[in-house]
């Protein structure tokens, strides 16, 4: 009987795990990410429009690496057609790469037709068709709509130099399967596999941490309820306050950004990682488009629902970790502290707004990369996936850079605390210092419209602050030195032991820091003068109130019995007066963005349906947003509700009715059974709309 073979060495094993996790997870989100670095160059030389005009006998095109048109970079060509014929225009690309192209129709005042945009190379061989419908209305321009011959654009009023702009990707030849520029069907799934995986090890990372001790199946019973809390209490301001129609940045920073290219097959990872404001939300947009590949349709509230379901496995991690460091004491007490702060509706704009992820994906990449490089020795396999994790919080909203913070704090302190540990700091010097660098090159230039939005003064900055750091009693800013009183009391701690600290300590101290720079972040670029922080941000914010009740409970473990009875005094008045709180600012909330909410929705569901059903475009000029309209334009949003793919994937309370044909009759079936009896069975045509034909 032969000899079985060895099994191969655990280390072994483990190296080909690393090496088959770097390849097919870490790998492919790094090309994708140099790959939206790179700006597009024409597939040709030349491009070619089929329109008609209505006025004006001059058509222009104009390119730009950032959105500023120059007049050196630009081409001029004569329309020549007869009257209600169309005509070619050709003009000559540039060979430089550029980011955006304008297109002037005309120089005047009226309407164009355009049938038809085409790439060519030097020899006439067309490169790529490109459907007009992509075109997007710049500059004195108010439509831009499918017709029958084609897709009709209409300019303002007195217009005198309208302009379209289309993206350089859609000059470029079309992309390949294995393309890496374009995302691909393949290249979706992939990435966004990726993604998964690297968001699943992670936390299962996390949980074998967790599991390493004391992991019985209450543990399990603890996380697994305050997960059920999470979702169900997300859950219940859903049903309470549904929203069935995409909302506000959704229209343009999903339909318009996303779904419309992605239908056309020109859809970017450059797209994916291009700002939106001042946040470059990466994560977020791979979960949209996959939501609506795998849905078949675009539906805020699963949208809603999956966001719930991050925010709870980032509140599964909040809890195991500061039970882990807490040394796997008071699990109930610290899963009570989590669900305090979590489950209410204090974020409302996060929980009634499937645009909002992000705020939820920063929170858990920036948990998870907070333990990982502080809770394991760097240089090993769970410390590099927290620096992974620190890279993708960048690529969700602006306050990802700031968890380079805590992590630099806690590092120190835990170097300080081991001695000849300063070597291993070094190593996470480095790579703070590469993350710091990323996100100096993805941070987003000054923004004019968003200036007045910063603290216009320095009361006003301090007065923002206090409000922020004040949660839950945002409108008395004074109690902010109370509220994080039990946090400085423990940092003082460690100052005066020379920086000497434990592990819970070090994690408190640097969850503190994170809420404080997050708190100092918001004061500043929304401070105003002085406002409290919108709904959007106390996601985030309400960590701190976790923070500072373990720092207070922590004087209960460490105090004799006359001290600890006085602790728990003060323990029960603190939680009393948080949960009082809360109580208040949510009702405060959903008495009155909720309801404000639960009203406009209804209105968007009535006026959205009307010009679905009419294509009435002067009715819905009549409305205004957010009170009738879902978005801040009606303009804008006419011209998205007017494209086949939008309409097809529009959530079924607002889409149009289905096109309902008598059946034809069988071989079984004579002429003369067509009763009204059975005229009331129908064939319904399920097969979605093709590229340019509408519904």
């Amino acid at each position: 009987m032969p000899e079985r073979a060895a099994a191969p060495p655990v280390h072994g094993r483990r190296v080909l795990v690393t090496a088959a996790f770097l390849a097919l997870v870490i790998c492919p989100l790094v090309v994708v990410a140099i790959a939206s670095t790179s700006l597009f160059r024409a597939g040709g030389r030349v491009l070619e429009v089929e329109m008609r005009t209505s006025s004006g006998n001059t058509a222009e095109i104009f390119w730009s690496a950032d959105y500023i048109f120059s007049g050196s970079a630009r081409e001029a060509a004569s329309i020549n057609q007869e009257p209600g014929a169309f005509a070619r225009v050709r003009f000559r690309l540039p060979r430089e790469r550029f980011e955006v192209l304008g297109f002037d129709p005309m120089n005047g005042e009226g309407d164009a037709v355009i049938r038809g945009i085409r790439v060519l190379d030097d020899h006439g061989h067309v490169v790529r068709t490109i459907d007009p419908l992509v075109l997007r209305p710049f500059h004195e321009v108010t439509r831009v709509m499918p017709v029958a011959d084609g897709v009709r654009v209409l300019t303002t009023p007195g217009a005198t130099n309208p302009m379209m702009i289309l993206n350089a990707s859609w000059l470029a030849a079309p992309s390949a399967w294995r393309g890496v520029q374009f995302v691909t069907p393949l290249g979706l799934a992939w990435i966004g596999l990726a993604a998964l995986a690297l968001l699943a090890t992670a936390i299962g990372v996390v949980m074998k941490d967790a599991m390493r001790e004391s992991f019985d199946r209450r543990t399990v019973l603890w996380l697994a309820m305050l997960f059920l809390i999470v979702v169900w209490a997300k859950a219940l301001v859903l049903l309470q306050h549904p929203v069935p129609v995409p909302f506000w940045d959704q229209w343009d920073g999903e339909g318009a950004m996303l779904y419309i290219p992605w239908w056309h097959d020109g859809l970017t990872w450059r797209q994916m990682f291009a700002l939106h404001n001042e946040h470059r939300l990466f994560f977020s947009r791979l979960l949209a488009v996959a939501l609506l590949v795998l849905n078949g349709q675009w539906d805020p509230h699963l949208q809603i629902l999956v966001n719930a379901v991050i925010l709870a496995l980032a509140a599964v991690v909040l809890a195991a970790v500061l039970w882990m460091a807490g040394g796997r004491r008071r699990l109930p007490f610290v899963v009570a502290l989590v669900a305090l702060a979590v489950a209410p509706p204090l974020g409302l704009e996060n929980s009634l707004h499937g645009f909002q992820s992000a705020f939820y994906l920063l929170l858990l990449f920036s948990l998870l990369a907070i333990w990982l490089m502080i809770a394991h020795e760097p240089g090993t396999a769970a410390w590099a996936l927290g620096v992974a994790c620190a890279f993708c919080s960048l690529f969700t909203v602006a306050g990802g850079a700031l968890v380079i913070v805590p992590v630099a704090l806690a590092s120190v302190l835990r170097a300080v605390a081991t001695p000849r540990r300063w070597r291993r700091l070094a190593i996470t010097v480095v790579a703070l210092a590469a993350v710091a660098a990323v996100a100096a090159a993805a941070m987003s230039p000054p923004i004019a419209y968003h200036e007045p939005l910063k603290a216009v003064s320095w009361p006003a900055f301090i007065r923002s602050l206090g409000r922020n750091l004040a949660l839950p009693w945002v409108d008395a800013p004074a109690l902010a030195p109370i509220l994080w009183l039990p946090l400085a009391v423990a940092a003082g701690v460690v100052l005066r032991r020379r920086l000497q600290s434990k592990e819970d300590e070090r994690l408190l101290l640097a969850l503190g820091a994170w809420v404080l720079c997050q708190a100092l972040a918001i004061a500043y670029a929304r401070g105003g003068d002085g406002v409290a922080p919108a709904s959007r941000y106390l996601d985030l914010l309400g960590l701190g109130l976790v923070v500072n009740s373990l720092a207070l409970a922590t004087w209960l473990a460490a105090g004799k019995r006359p001290v600890q009875i006085g602790v728990v005094v003060i323990l029960c008045v603190w939680l009393g007066g948080l949960t009082a709180g809360i109580v208040s600012l949510s009702r405060e909330t959903l008495a009155t963005h909720g309801q404000q909410r639960e009203r406009g929705a209804r209105e968007h569901v009535r006026n959205v349906r009307a010009f679905v059903a009419t294509d009435d475009i002067d009715e819905l000029l009549d409305k205004i947003g957010p009170r009738d309209l879902p978005y801040n334009n009606a303009w804008l949003l006419a011209n998205w509700l007017q494209h086949p793919y939008i309409r097809h994937v529009l959530p079924a309370i607002v889409r149009p009715p289905l096109d309902l044909q008598p059946a034809a009759p069988t071989e079984r079936q004579s002429p003369a059974s067509t009763s009204p009896r059975s005229k009331a069975f129908f064939c319904i045509d399920p097969s979605p709309p093709k590229e340019g034909q509408a519904t």
